[in-house]
């Protein structure tokens, strides 16, 4: 009798013992893609114009000249095809910002296009950013953000 349960508390310290291993192993490993998968700064803002790995705009491109109303267009992979344009003049000032919805396609995991129009009063700067972007359903982050620099007419 005291051979078998020195057995089974044997068996138990063992088990125990794996799967802390275990999970030490897996936190780690999470821990490691989470510094991995970080934006990139935005100090680098060359990468992150035009496309992201779930938005694209096609316009307007980089340093374009718009006045309003301003026509945005593009294509989106996003949560519940449901994603934001934001207008900012240089100053960081948000103009204005829309949700909006891309048109209807192929469905989940499909790109599918966009087409935007909005207007603005007439900002205090000469520069800005057109902001397109989705807030993560998971806690609310902007997530997947293109970044254009615009100049106003």
């Amino acid at each position: 009798m005291k051979k078998s349960v020195l057995i089974i508390i044997t068996i138990l310290f063992v088990v125990v013992i794996c799967a802390l291993v275990y999970a030490l192993f897996v936190f780690n490993n999470i821990k490691k893609l989470q510094k991995e998968s970080k934006n990139p700064p935005i100090e680098n803002i060359d990468s992150l114009i035009q496309a992201s790995e779930n938005i694209r705009v096609s316009s307007p491109e980089k340093d374009s000249l718009i006045s309003s109303p301003i026509k945005i267009t593009g294509e989106a992979r996003v949560f519940e095809n449901t994603f934001v344009v934001r207008l900012k003049d240089s100053s960081g000032k948000a103009l204005i910002e829309e949700s909006k919805m891309t048109q209807p396609g192929e469905g989940m995991g499909y790109f599918n296009p966009f087409e935007v129009e909005l207007s603005f009063s007439s900002p205090k700067t000469a520069t800005g950013t057109i902001e397109v972007f989705q807030y993560s359903p998971k806690d609310g982050a902007e997530i997947d953000k293109v970044i254009i620099p615009i100049i106003f007419k």
